[in-house]
């Protein structure tokens, strides 16, 4: 992507690679989740069924163990989704941040080429939970570990909010570039917000007119970043209890 936007100026194809990324490879990686890989284990579990790989001392012993821990529990079915669930993969919770981290990365750092990709990854997240909830159902129930926070992933997302800012009014100088229609409404911004009162630019003939307005864009936005980080967000009774 940054190759294709910053390299080779090819807006047009950046976008179509976003489209591709938000749409296709999603759609494909659900039916990867939700078809393909239930799929997979059924017919594993089959094969293992037919072939009768396991030994009659193991199945002396499951069938010992599976005893005493239906006299510990009381009840046979809740024993049996016990030994299922040993036999499931288990959960990692590693892949799902960092598929979000992906996202989110994705969403902020092209979101000038791509406006509308905010409510594709909302759309597409809101279908993901509920294959979230059901991939649950078939693993290892997650071991519950306390955090205080996000830890290194916060670190990651202030950081892709930080660099989005250069990226975005990066793609903008680009754009004005090659856009006449832009270029005429970056002008007619530009006088309504009283800009020409302290600087005059020429967007559509001078390119340091066009680099101009977008480090005056960039340096507002990260300005405005520390304004919003320097409030305070934490409620005073959770502060009191603290």
């Amino acid at each position: 992507m940054f190759y294709v936007v910053f390299v080779k100026h090819d807006t047009a194809r950046a976008r179509e690679m976003m489209v591709s990324f938000l749409i296709t490879k999603q759609i494909l990686r659900h039916v990867m989740s939700f078809v393909v890989k239930p799929l997979t284990a059924f017919g594993t579990r089959l094969v293992k069924k037919v072939l009768g790989k396991s030994k009659k001392k193991e199945e002396g012993a499951d069938e010992a163990g599976e005893a005493a821990a239906a006299e510990y529990w009381g009840n046979e079915s809740t024993v049996e989704k016990l030994r299922n669930e040993l036999k499931a993969d288990a959960w990692v919770s590693a892949d799902q941040y960092l598929e979000l981290i992906v996202q989110y990365g994705y969403m902020t750092m092209f979101a000038t080429l791509y406006p509308m990709a905010p409510a594709m990854i909302l759309l597409n997240n809101i279908f993901e939970y509920y294959l979230d909830v059901n991939s649950l159902l078939h693993c290892q129930r997650p071991i519950y570990v306390e955090r205080e926070g996000l830890g290194a992933w916060r670190a990651c997302l202030i950081f892709i909010s930080s660099f989005a800012a250069l990226v975005n009014c990066g793609i903008l100088w680009i754009e004005l570039e090659n856009d006449t229609n832009l270029q005429h409404q970056a002008t007619e911004l530009w006088k309504f917000t009283g800009g020409e009162l302290f600087m005059e630019l020429d967007f559509e003939h001078s390119n340091a007119g066009r680099v101009a307005l977008a480090v005056i864009i960039e340096h507002f936005i990260i300005i405005a970043r520390f304004v919003i980080n320097a409030i305070d967000d934490t409620p005073s009774w959770v502060q009191e209890q603290a």
